[in-house]
């Protein structure tokens, strides 16, 4: 693996965790990461590099392949996006095929027409909230996450910590796109199985943004008082006959 490759996989797990759904609408770091999601478009994250020159070459040799957008304050890179072919890439280098965004996007089009939320359970053939289901909906969860992160599909939740998905604008566009190219994307070439290294990188940038990011109040991402996202009523949820139509 490359150091520019190095940097594209931490690059999507440090997205990955910042559009990952929330489940505690109490919890100190709820208002910060909504306005960091808010900012990503234009801020994108926080450069974590080395510092050291040879990151420095190898994120500007991202930048200049389209993979990366960064944003500088003088001299100094203090952050960075990854543009939608860095997502694919950096997708393909986790062995996730970019086809999956639009997989998730058209199911969460088709159970919430309209934008409507739809609830996680129709996307686990309506088992239910229960603790015992708990490990399905985190592997939706896992699933979603490429829709989520290109902004396809976004994600909140009740007072009880219940998730629902709905499409986005984006993911309306992603779609229409899909339908003028005969109904469907073009998957591409397949995905190669990745090699546990950059799993292994992958799994540990993922966790340390998480834990970066559940650090994070509104003092410590400059907008003190801001109240940012109003977490669902139960009232947002579909019926289950009106949402679940599974096979």
């Amino acid at each position: 693996m490359t150091l520019v490759q190095e940097i594209l996989v931490e690059s999507l797990a440090f997205a990955d965790a910042l559009h990952e759904p929330i489940r505690e609408p109490m919890a100190s770091h709820w208002p910060a990461t909504w306005v960091l999601r808010w900012r990503y478009p234009r801020c994108g994250l926080p450069w974590r590099g080395g510092g050291d020159k040879e990151h420095e070459r190898a994120l500007t040799e991202a930048v200049k392949g389209g993979w990366l957008v960064r944003r500088r304050a003088s001299r100094k890179t203090i952050g960075v996006r990854l543009t939608t072919s860095g997502l694919a890439e950096a997708w393909r280098l986790i062995g996730v095929h970019p086809h999956t965004a639009l997989i998730v996007t058209r199911e969460c089009a088709r159970l919430g027409p309209d934008r409507r939320w739809v609830a996680e359970i129709h996307f686990n053939r309506g088992k239910g909230w229960g603790d015992e289901h708990a490990s399905s909906l985190k592997e939706i969860q896992a699933f979603h996450r490429p829709a989520l992160t290109s902004g396809s599909i976004d994600s909140n939740c009740d007072s009880h910590g219940r998730v629902g998905y709905r499409c986005t604008e984006i993911g309306r566009s992603a779609l229409a796109e899909a339908a003028r190219q005969n109904g469907h994307a073009d998957p591409g070439e397949e995905v190669p199985e990745p090699d546990p290294e950059t799993i292994e990188l992958y799994d540990r940038s993922y966790m340390e943004s998480i834990n970066w990011l559940n650090s994070q109040t509104n003092v410590s991402v400059g907008v003190r008082g801001e109240i940012s996202q109003i977490p669902l009523p139960t009232s947002a949820w579909l019926t289950t006959e009106d949402a679940y139509r599974g096979p």
